[in-house]
């Protein structure tokens, strides 16, 4: 019997459960309002306030206009709640480059109306903007990313 090496290792099913697990955990973090870590995200002030008789029109990127996103009231950055950019717009992906295996998560697409990314400042915060940082997996999320790991690594050495 041959010696297994890990370089000969296909992990292209841990890969696709890692990132089954990082739409799972990005959705419920969100929908939870919680920043990367589990954190609850700072609470929206100004929202929901209606006022007047809003305009539902879908501008450039698919931003709403003022008065209809302030008579919303998801989560922060959610406001369409699981409709929301922040969880539709998320994308996976996994790699392999060089004997390295990477399952990796971003947000596609979510610009402002002039076409700028919209999540980094609210990742970094700055001027009205406090930090709402979406990045990086939660830590009941990396439990789940662990256990498939043990679970995948004791079906490769034949003991699950």
């Amino acid at each position: 019997m041959g010696t297994l090496r890990l370089s000969d290792v296909d992990f292209t099913p841990l890969m696709i459960q890692w990132r089954a697990i990082m739409e799972e955990d990005n959705r419920e973090a969100r929908l939870a309002g919680q920043d990367g870590w589990g954190i609850p995200l700072a609470p929206v002030t100004y929202r929901p306030n209606p006022s007047g008789k809003p305009n539902h029109t879908i501008l450039a990127n698919n931003n709403l206009t003022t008065s209809w996103y302030r008579e919303l009231s998801g989560p922060p950055l959610l406001p369409r709640g699981i409709e929301s950019r922040a969880i539709t717009a998320f994308k996976t992906g996994h790699f392999h480059l060089d004997n390295r295996w990477e399952a990796v998560g971003a947000w596609e697409d979510v610009l402002t109306t002039d076409g700028r990314p919209l999540l980094p400042m609210h990742f970094h915060g700055g001027g009205h903007l406090p930090i709402r940082d979406l990045r990086h997996v939660r830590p009941q999320g990396m439990a789940r990313v662990k256990a498939a790991l043990h679970t995948f690594a004791l079906k490769l050495v034949g003991r699950a």
